[in-house]
């Protein structure tokens, strides 16, 4: 456990923890509307698990949208009111034939 007090100080170790429970959880599915909601959670309860492991000085909040692959446009955007110094945001897109995912994590100092 690192004690970074900087999310840039762990922000490429927190990239990675999102992007290995994005696409461990999604790489072969299909798109199935009942089970979305079990994968979402699975993989926001993942990485929350993970993240608090890499420093006990942030609050971290994990967002994760999955939606059928269509062909269609998906555009999202955030506005934070924090330290741009201490906090800070990573985003992990994946798609696959069947779905697209985005899953963000915000990193709050304490």
């Amino acid at each position: 456990m690192s004690d970074a007090c900087l999310f840039a100080d762990i922000a490429q170790k927190a990239h990675g923890i999102l992007t290995q429970h994005v696409k461990s959880n999604l790489q072969s599915k299909v798109y199935q509307s009942e089970k979305v909601k079990s994968w979402t959670e699975e993989i926001m309860a993942a990485c929350t698990r993970d993240l608090s492991k890499l420093s006990p000085n942030f609050k971290y909040i994990v967002s994760c949208l999955i939606l059928e692959n269509k062909g269609v446009g998906l555009h999202n955007g955030c506005a934070c009111h924090w330290d741009n110094v201490s906090d800070g945001i990573q985003l992990v897109s994946f798609s696959n034939k069947h779905l697209q995912c985005l899953c963000t994590v915000f990193g709050v100092a304490l």
